[in-house]
């Protein structure tokens, strides 16, 4: 038997940003609190990335989030509903590919499946797009379009403010992830 990825996940959790710039080599660290035992996530600090480039969220303000799989995207709220997961998911298994790479070209490749894509520009601490970040994209989009997480792979957890609807359509605060080995 081959049995699918699941996630054991907390329904929600507190979210909050302790660190811009991230020591832990992602865009942000972030501090994930108020998580019963038993689940994949831990009470800890998280390197995490952002998913939305234009939407705000702020350093040490706690959020309570709802939190997802993305193994399951049709969970998500419509406005995170996107196909990038799988080719999110898909370069998190296949980082050794890059050798070399830094958290912002992965910060990029994220921004680059944003609802309107990043144009490549350096903003915040992100430089300007890399070429190991187009690449990642153009092998993205060769391989990583219907990717499925293999056992023991790794997998995105998304946050989105608790309560957003499953119908809006725009996020009131920025869509937040950490990935996992599910």
């Amino acid at each position: 038997f081959i049995l699918a990825p699941w996630m054991n996940i907390p329904p929600t959790l507190t979210y909050t940003i302790t660190g811009n710039p991230s020591i832990l080599g992602a865009y942000i660290d972030a501090t994930l609190s108020n998580i019963p035992a038993g689940y994949e996530l831990n009470n800890a600090i998280y390197p995490s990335n952002c998913a939305d480039h234009t939407v705000a969220i702020n350093v040490g303000q706690a959020y309570i989030m709802d939190v997802y799989s993305s193994l399951y995207p049709d969970k998500l709220p419509l406005f995170a509903q996107s196909p990038k997961w799988a080719k999110i998911n898909w370069l998190y298994n296949h980082l050794d590919w890059y050798p070399g790479y830094q958290w912002y070209d992965i910060q990029g490749f994220i921004w680059l499946y944003d609802t309107t894509p990043w144009n490549g520009a350096a903003q915040g601490s992100v430089p300007a797009l890399t070429a190991l970040t187009t690449k990642m994209k153009a092998d993205a989009e060769l391989y990583g379009t219907d990717y499925k997480v293999p056992p023991g792979g790794w997998a995105t957890i998304i946050f989105v403010p608790q309560g957003t609807l499953s119908t809006a359509t725009i996020p009131t605060i920025q869509t937040v992830l950490v990935r996992v080995d599910p």
